[in-house]
């Protein structure tokens, strides 16, 4: 999800996701998408939208986090936000992802890739690419997987990103080890 500078409930509501009070957090994401609507700020008001739709997630309330993502998603579009785009369209990937709807989270994936290489956001795209190679390990498409954390593994490594390095060498141990090369697992 996106990280907002202007924020005003950021330290309280973060505080509570982080201590597993995402009812709590909700009520405050739900008063900055009040605060948005009625101040005209399309930009805190999506925002809001999609740190609402974090803490659906956090709930277990994958259903209900795609509203709100489709309604942020709406609102990047129409201000031209990018980068919130290509953050809203991986969000709705994972939401439909956690409900076995994998093709359909495929798809936004797949429209989150463009984004994040139209915008030159490294991070993005190799986090979309690790994304896509869960997809396809879940559809038991190994070697497709085995090509997009690849393709994930270089970025991560170009940027520095050790945990997202660690991520993606693990899933590329699981891809090998479920096509029965246990030696290239291991490694």
């Amino acid at each position: 999800h996106r990280d907002l500078h202007s924020f005003p409930t950021r330290r309280s509501s973060d505080l509570y996701l982080d201590l597993g009070k995402a009812g709590v957090a909700a009520r405050y994401f739900e008063r900055a998408v009040s605060v948005g609507r009625a101040e005209r700020e399309r930009r805190l008001e999506g925002a809001g939208l999609t740190h609402l739709a974090v803490a659906c997630v956090h709930l277990g309330e994958a259903r209900r986090a795609i509203g709100y993502y489709e309604q942020a998603l709406a609102i990047d579009r129409e201000i031209g936000d990018r980068q919130g785009e290509g953050a809203d369209l991986s969000n709705l990937g994972n939401a439909y992802f956690r409900l076995g709807e994998v093709q359909r989270a495929i798809g936004y994936y797949e429209q989150a890739l463009v984004i994040n290489r139209e915008i030159w956001s490294r991070s993005g795209e190799g986090n979309v690419l690790g994304n896509l190679g869960n997809a396809y390990l879940q559809l038991r498409e190994e070697r497709r997987a085995i090509g997009y954390y690849e393709q994930g593994l270089v970025i991560y490594r170009e940027i520095g990103d050790r945990r997202g390095e660690g991520g993606i060498l693990g899933n590329l141990g699981i891809a090998y080890k479920n096509l029965g090369d246990v030696r290239r697992a291991i490694g």
